[in-house]
């Protein structure tokens, strides 16, 4: 995370991390209190996790997720996930890769 945040993302002056990709803006937070990583979950519009509990929340509040996760445990996380209604995986790539299919999910 610190590599791509570093690489790809700028910071502002209140310590989260941006990005801008045409109309997108991309925020990525780092040691969020489970609370206030609620509320920023219930305001987006899309979520994007490497599966974990954010998963979950973000299920629960029906919002659009990006679960990024590993191939060789995809039977393990449908037995997680398979009550999501706007639940969309992508498989752990180079982040190079990556972006490009997570901003295709997003249009």
């Amino acid at each position: 995370v610190t590599e791509i945040s570093n690489e790809y993302f700028n910071i502002n002056k209140k310590g989260y991390y941006y990005l801008k990709i045409g109309k997108y803006k991309i925020i990525l937070l780092k040691k969020i209190s489970i609370e206030n990583l609620e509320i920023v979950t219930m305001n987006a519009k899309s979520v994007i996790t490497c599966h974990g509990p954010l998963s979950l929340i973000s299920g629960s509040f029906n919002v659009n997720l990006i679960d990024i996760i590993e191939k060789t445990q995809e039977k393990w996380y449908e037995r997680h996930t398979s009550h999501i209604m706007k639940y969309n995986k992508l498989y752990r790539l180079k982040f190079s890769k990556l972006g490009k299919q997570i901003i295709l999910k997003l249009k």
